[in-house]
């Protein structure tokens, strides 16, 4: 009898569980996959014909944008145009695929203002370039293995010509390595990453003529999933901001660092990016700010506010950057550079401040943005606290895509005696949706009154000068915050499907900052008839926990957004509300699995529950 009852009740827990996190599986059909949007992206006010491709994509019947305004045509099963709007902002977008089996997992699409072209085969060799004119994005792929694409363009002595080949960026599987070679053959740089593991050439060039660029994959691999968008620009284009951090609603002076941001600066003096290899007679820079050009612009105190979405690629780790940026447009530059904006003054770090008799004194709370731009650089600040007052130190770099690895440590007054560091955060709560970064992160009690001294360090310097060495460090006492994240819960790349009368879950995200440490409540907004979705509590500490919507038997297909909102409270301070960010799966599985935040929560109601076969 004992043997039988714990067998039943194997079987009453086996059926609960497959009814919450297998209903996709077993009561409906399998969620469809978006892999691929060829093109990739398209330039702003123009019609693009786009081709889709993944698994279980039957009966489609158009694909989602958040770009407000954007126009979805279908052509036949896997084709549709779409048409965007002559005002959409420049920036990386989310396209999803709405069929028969709901909505899909979600693929990135991007707004440019260049010329959009594609590729055009055969271009395997150098003789065989395709001819392309400066200012053009050109959307191609490595379809095979072994597989290799050339562009030949005309330039003239003393223009700065930027060459940058995005696809990890663009959800692609292809790991690019980019080469420039002029018209006999002669190789004039390489690079394989620049922005991440995706390569950018500076180049100045040195004498008219024609030069081919060569795109070809670092493992020789190809698939219709290594596709990529090369941009061969003459054009301004901002790399960051100093500072990247300014005031919230206030006007603010920031400075530009890019490309071609002065109307002369093609005959400007020459430079190359410290990450490329240049050879062919072409004058290395004198200083590192000569690397690259620089240009003050004044932030509007109406643009000195926290927006959504931000128009660029945001991984798992980046939710603290969600509600504390907006994005900038300069003029005529093709992408918005992303600047964040915090409540407590900004101050830049000082030139001289190497070293401990030279600290940088801080007026706390404050946020520094700050430039590591020699090898082995410090900067060192100095504080006055009181026994007993805890704060809360954190950097960004990894975050704010700075090519650092950075470590914070707190000395007393001679700088000799180390009192705490705080380095990686190497903890990871969401799985493949990876949320470990290597950005230090920590909490410190002031041990009695006096002067102590913060000192912050790249851990990976390079060889170089490289002045996108910036970091942002933040020194406050703790005032809890957080940012919440949702991610379909399922072994491969999905979005939220629920079928009638079924169930689907997301994995709750809790990103706790500055001593947040209570409960947060989780709550379903504006929720369409037939839907259930209870509220969920995370409790003091916890960082993960299930959101569950439901659907009952009698409701309509239909496409549409979960909106849900986090709201805690903590002692000494008002209710914090933060909106709950969407999440994808890019890339599954161990050890390459990759997620990355996506600008909605899209969820389809579709399809009927079958009767559970034994």
């Amino acid at each position: 009898m004992i043997v039988r009852r714990q067998y039943r009740r194997v079987l009453v827990f086996v059926a609960v569980w497959l009814a919450m996190f297998s209903d996709h599986a077993v009561f409906g059909q399998a969620p469809p996959v978006l892999s691929t949007v060829f093109p990739m992206g398209a330039q702003v006010g123009q019609t693009v014909e786009v081709t889709v491709g993944g698994s279980n994509l039957q009966g489609l019947r158009t694909l989602h944008c958040n770009v407000n305004g954007l126009r979805c045509e279908r052509l036949d099963a896997g084709r549709f145009r779409l048409t965007v709007p002559a005002d959409a902002a420049l920036g990386l977008c989310d396209l999803w695929a709405v069929g028969d089996n709901g909505v899909s997992s979600a693929r990135t699409f991007v707004i440019g203002n260049r010329l959009d072209q594609l590729e055009v085969e055969p271009n395997e060799t150098i003789a065989a370039a395709m001819a392309v004119p400066l200012n053009v994005v050109i959307n191609g792929r490595l379809d095979k293995a072994g597989d290799a694409d050339h562009f030949r363009f005309d330039a003239k002595r003393g223009q700065r010509v930027v060459i940058e080949c995005s696809a990890e960026r663009i959800d692609s599987r292809l790991r690019a390595v980019m080469e420039l070679f002029d018209a006999d053959g002669k190789r004039l740089a390489v690079n394989r990453g620049y922005f991440g593991i995706d390569p950018l050439i500076d180049f100045r060039v040195p004498t008219d003529g024609s030069y081919v660029v060569r795109i070809q994959e670092l493992t020789s691999s190809g698939s219709a999933e290594h596709y990529y968008r090369l941009d061969i620009d003459a054009g301004p284009r901002v790399a960051f901001t100093v500072p990247g951090v300014i005031e919230r609603g206030k006007a603010s002076r920031v400075v530009l660092h890019g490309w071609n941001l002065h109307p002369a600066s093609g005959a400007a003096s020459a430079s190359k990016s410290s990450s490329v290899i240049t050879t062919g007679g072409l004058t290395p820079p004198r200083s590192p700010d000569e690397l690259l050009d620089r240009i003050e612009v004044e932030i509007p105190a109406l643009l000195a506010e926290p927006s959504w979405p931000l128009g660029t690629r945001l991984l798992p780790a980046q939710a603290v950057i969600e509600g504390a940026s907006f994005p900038y447009h300069f003029a005529g530059s093709q992408a918005p550079v992303v600047i964040g904006v915090c409540d407590v003054p900004v101050v830049l770090d000082r030139a001289d401040n190497h070293s401990p008799p030279a600290a940088q004194k801080l007026v706390i709370p404050c946020e520094v943005s700050g430039q590591l731009v020699e090898r082995d650089e410090r900067d060192w600040f100095a504080i006055e606290a009181r026994r007993g007052e805890v704060f809360f130190i954190e950097a960004l770099g990894q975050r704010i895509q700075s090519p650092v690895d950075l470590q914070i440590s707190v000395l007393d007054s001679t700088g000799q005696n180390e009192l705490a560091q705080f380095g990686d955060e190497v903890r990871n709560i969401g799985g493949s949706f990876s949320t470990s970064h290597l950005d230090p992160t920590g909490r410190w009690v002031c041990p009695q009154d006096g002067r102590y001294l913060i000192v912050i360090q790249n851990l990976i310097g390079g060889s170089q000068p490289e002045p996108r060495r910036i970091y942002q460090l933040s020194v406050r006492r703790e005032e809890s915050d957080f940012r919440l994240v949702a991610v379909p819960r399922h072994d491969d790349l999905s979005s939220l499907n629920v079928r009638r009368g079924g169930r689907e879950v997301l994995d709750l995200l809790a990103f706790r900052r500055r001593g947040c440490e209570g409960a947060i409540r989780v709550s379903a907004k504006d929720l369409p008839v037939g839907l259930d979705c209870p509220d969920v509590w995370l409790g003091p500490g916890v960082n993960r926990a299930v959101v569950v919507v439901s659907a009952d038997q009698n409701g309509e297909a239909q496409f549409g957004e979960l909106k849900l909102e986090g709201v805690a409270e903590a002692a000494n301070q008002s209710a914090t509300r933060r909106a709950v960010r969407g999440g994808t799966i890019v890339r599954s599985g161990t050890p390459n699995g990759w997620g990355r935040i996506t600008s909605q929560i899209p969820f389809g109601r579709c399809g009927s529950r079958r009767t559970l076969m034994n």
